[in-house]
């Protein structure tokens, strides 16, 4: 059986098995602040630890590094898109995961690539935001 929980902005939880993914783990809406206003409770964080944590893009509103380093479990597994080439506000806007996704050891994951991580498996898909950002 899978139970799905929604952990609030893009993040969700399943878990399966005895094991736990998260899609977009976000837990600090501090930045979000000026835009959005404070929150009204915090997001609520996974219920167990996390084995395999995937990434559709690198803004920080679905790419939480802090957040995944606090919640993966021990031998957790991070997936995440390729790097994008850019420049401007979109390099401004994911330099940062960049850098820190490089402590976690996180895991490239190609377009259609398909990936098995305990009961889950999960197969990376072309997709972009409302503003034509690349994302998986």
């Amino acid at each position: 059986m899978l139970n799905i929980r929604r952990l609030g902005w893009a993040g969700l939880e399943l878990e399966a098995e005895g094991s736990t993914a998260v899609i977009d783990l976000f837990e600090d809406m501090g930045f979000m602040e000026a835009y959005v206003g404070p929150a009204r409770e915090p997001l609520p964080p996974p219920s167990r630890p996390v084995d395999l944590a995937l990434v559709t893009h690198l803004h920080q509103d679905h790419c939480d590094v802090a957040a995944l380093s606090r919640r993966l479990a021990p031998g957790g597994i991070v997936l995440r898109p390729a790097p994008i080439a850019s420049e401007g506000l979109l390099t401004a806007a994911i330099d940062p995961a960049e850098e820190a996704l490089a402590a976690l050891d996180a895991r490239v994951v190609d377009v259609w690539e398909t990936v098995t991580v305990g009961p889950f498996t999960v197969t990376a898909l072309p997709a972009v935001d409302g503003f034509g950002d690349p994302q998986v």
